[in-house]
């Protein structure tokens, strides 16, 4: 079986399964919505009412474990190697960055130019990225923090406004970031391409003094994408998490989170 063929055979089964997921999904919504709105305050969720309403899906539930078996299984008898990478070119624009010659001349010099003018949109952008998640990161906390904001005890009408005041800057941070990531990634072929040329017109003058602050950047992102970075940074949040549990406990915070999970337990899922 050639590759082509291999590929095709599991990118069919991938859409089949796919679908046969979203399916199974839209119906379990389905019939969670007709369950609400169809039933009684204080009988919503008893457990002869939903046991009825999901039995239907427990064929289409055992179907969809078997289909994910396949699917693996399908891997295995008609195994696709990936072809390998192209060099990224924004990796390949970060090395060739400190090498920019001190040239000169109207060809060198406007080429120069336009890079330069690339690189300060660049950084304009992820600027900008990086203002909308500190601020929405600040707003966010002083939201979570603020104790009247929960007082009310309404738990669904909480977190509802906690939604609709915290989440629209988590959106805002995704879709710049986002945004920015596509931007790059469309740009950085057209820039490599100038950087070369601008090696290229500049051949025979020496590389320029490298920008200090851009050093330090360059080394500090090698530096966090190491794996002793990402150990310490695990154990951090590992840390943090222990701490933020033992303030918890210590204040009578876990004793409310029981209290919450009671409630939602009887009153909204039904259990019990």
């Amino acid at each position: 079986m050639t590759k082509q063929t291999a590929w095709r055979i599991r990118v069919g089964y991938g859409i089949f399964l796919g679908l046969f997921t979203v399916a199974i999904g839209i119906a379990l919504i389905a019939t969670a919505a007709d369950l609400y709105y169809s039933g009684t305050a204080g009988d919503i969720y008893s457990r002869e009412k939903v046991a009825a309403r999901l039995a239907p899906f427990i064929a289409p539930a055992i179907l969809w474990v078997v289909a994910a078996a396949g699917g693996y299984a399908l891997s295995l008898l008609f195994p696709y190697a990936a072809e390998k990478r192209k060099n990224d070119p924004r990796a390949a624009l970060r090395r060739l960055r400190n090498r920019m010659p001190a040239g000169e001349g109207e060809e060198f010099l406007a080429e120069r130019a336009k890079f330069a003018r690339a690189e300060r949109v660049r950084l304009i952008i992820w600027t900008v990225c990086a203002a909308v998640g500190v601020t929405g990161a600040v707003f966010g906390l002083v939201y979570l923090f603020r104790a009247q904001n929960f007082a009310g005890g309404d738990l669904s009408a909480e977190i509802l406004a906690m939604v609709r005041n915290v989440f629209p800057w988590v959106g805002a941070t995704l879709l710049c970031c986002t945004g920015a990531v596509i931007y790059e990634c469309a740009t950085a072929q057209r820039d490599l391409d100038r950087m070369k040329r601008l090696l290229v017109l500049g051949r025979g003058y020496p590389a320029e003094a490298p920008n200090p602050l851009a050093v330090k950047a360059e080394s500090a992102a090698q530096a966090l994408g190491s794996e002793r970075a990402l150990f310490v940074v695990r154990l951090l949040v590992l840390a943090l998490g222990v701490l933020f549990l033992v303030l918890g406990a210590v204040n009578g915070g876990s004793q409310d989170v029981l209290i919450k999970a009671i409630n939602i337990c009887t009153e909204c899922i039904g259990l019990g």
